[in-house]
């Protein structure tokens, strides 16, 4: 999928399995604020990668 700027209120859904590698703000000046839901089955396993890995 191309590069998307999503504005308030609009939201993006990602299917099980997907790696969510990267994002940004596309402002120079401001940081970017996300807010995310996970809704997983119980004991899926870890939501997040450490960077140090």
């Amino acid at each position: 999928m191309p590069a998307q700027t999503y504005r308030a209120g609009q939201t993006w859904f990602e299917p099980t399995g997907v790696l969510h590698l990267f994002a940004e703000s596309p402002s120079a000046s401001q940081p970017a604020q996300l807010l995310a839901v996970f809704i997983t089955d119980q004991g899926c396993g870890p939501l997040l990668i450490p960077e140090d890995r």
